[in-house]
C-alpha cells in the first residue's frame, strides 16, 4: 500500500472531439465537457468523496455528432454545465496540494486539462509532477509491452465494470477500483 502522504484524486474527463479533420473548426482543441472524480485516501483507499458535472466548452461550444455519440452527452447537457473555473475549484476541494496525486487512465486527461487551463488563462491546480498515467503504471506493473484499455485491465484483474464506458464518473470509479488493486498488488508511485 501507499503511505499516508499519498492521496489520489482519480479523474476522468470526456472532451470535445471530431471523428476526422473534415468539419473540425480551424484552431480546434479538445475542451472538457464532462468530468468525474473520486477521492482515495489512506489507509484503505476506499472511495471517498466524488464529484461529477457537465462543463461548458468556451471556444468550441457545439458538440460534433461523433462526440455526442461517443460520450453519450447531448448539447443541452453541456449548455447547462458549469464553467471550467468552477469545475477546477470543485476538483481542488477534493485534494490537498501537498499530498494528492492526480491519477487518470492514460495521459490524455491531464494533457487536455493542462492545455485547457493554458488556453483559458486559468491556473492548473494539479502540477504535472504530481500526475500519474495509470495505464502506463499498470503496463509496467504487469510487465506488458503495451497499454491496455481500461475495460481490458479491469477484466484481467477480475473487477466488474461499473456503469457505461465514456461516462466520466463511471470511468473514474472503475479506474479507482483498479488503482486499489494495483496498490494491493504492490504498486508504488
Amino acid at each position: 500500500m501507499a503511505t499516508d502522504d499519498q492521496w489520489f484524486l482519480v479523474v476522468d474527463f470526456e472532451f470535445t472531439a471530431y471523428a476526422d479533420t473534415f468539419g473540425r473548426p480551424k484552431g480546434f482543441f479538445p475542451e472538457i465537457i464532462e468530468e468525474g472524480a473520486v477521492q482515495l485516501r489512506p489507509p484503505d483507499y476506499a472511495d471517498g468523496r466524488t464529484y461529477e458535472s457537465f462543463v461548458k466548452p468556451r471556444f468550441f461550444p457545439r458538440l460534433s455528432e461523433f462526440c455526442r455519440g461517443l460520450a453519450i452527452i447531448e448539447q443541452a447537457d453541456v449548455d447547462a454545465g458549469v464553467d471550467a473555473k468552477e469545475m477546477l475549484a470543485s476538483l481542488a476541494q477534493l485534494s490537498d496540494p501537498d499530498k494528492t496525486w492526480f491519477a487518470a487512465w492514460g495521459d490524455s486527461d491531464y494533457t487536455v486539462l493542462a492545455n485547457q487551463c493554458r488556453k483559458y488563462g486559468l491556473a492548473n491546480p494539479f502540477p504535472s509532477e504530481r500526475s500519474i498515467d495509470l495505464a502506463a503504471a499498470y503496463r509496467d506493473l504487469c510487465g506488458h509491452t503495451h497499454r491496455s484499455p481500461l475495460a481490458v485491465a479491469l477484466a484481467e484483474k477480475g473487477i466488474e465494470q461499473t456503469g457505461y464506458a465514456h461516462t466520466a464518473l463511471a470511468d473514474a470509479l472503475n479506474t479507482a477500483a483498479l488503482l486499489r488493486r494495483m496498490l494491493s498488488d504492490g504498486w508504488k508511485i
